[in-house]
């Protein structure tokens, strides 16, 4: 096999004549360089004053920013600020009272998620309540088929 040679070329303006110089008609001119633009700063979101009371008493702080889309989506769907707030507390009560570890306390973006595990640590007037009709007068439902 035949190995392949490769040139390369100087660019012309590069290539130097007789003494070493390159000639001032090929030399580049010369701007001042620009200074260099400062980082862009992240754009951070700007937490309400409840949800900033809500972060202080939630007992874990993890992904703030989530926490908060999932805080003004409870919000919107007609949860008050201090419900969410009362949650929050008594769920930090009931971690602290039995020694939860933090690995297991769970997230706050989890908390107030669309399963809406908050509703356990409220008051039982937000709870779903189950239809009237599911089980009259607690009889029992499978009563028609007979029992075995």
């Amino acid at each position: 096999m035949r190995r392949r040679t490769v040139t390369r070329t100087v660019p012309r303006t590069a290539r130097k004549i007789d003494g070493g110089e390159t000639p001032a008609a090929e030399k580049a001119p010369t701007e001042p360089p620009e200074p260099p633009k400062p980082p862009a700063e992240p754009a951070t979101p700007k937490y309400t004053p409840t949800f900033d009371e809500f972060w202080d008493a939630y007992p874990k702080k993890a992904e703030k920013g989530n926490a908060f889309k999932k805080y003004q989506a409870r919000i919107h769907e007609g949860f008050s600020p201090e419900e969410l707030l009362m949650a929050a507390r008594n769920y930090a009560t009931q971690c602290k009272r039995l020694g939860t570890e933090k690995q297991y306390i769970k997230h706050p973006k989890t908390f107030l998620s669309d399963s809406r595990p908050f509703l356990d640590y409220l008051p039982d007037k937000k709870k779903v309540q189950p239809p009237e009709d599911a089980v009259p007068d607690n009889k029992n439902p499978f009563a028609e088929y007979g029992e075995e």
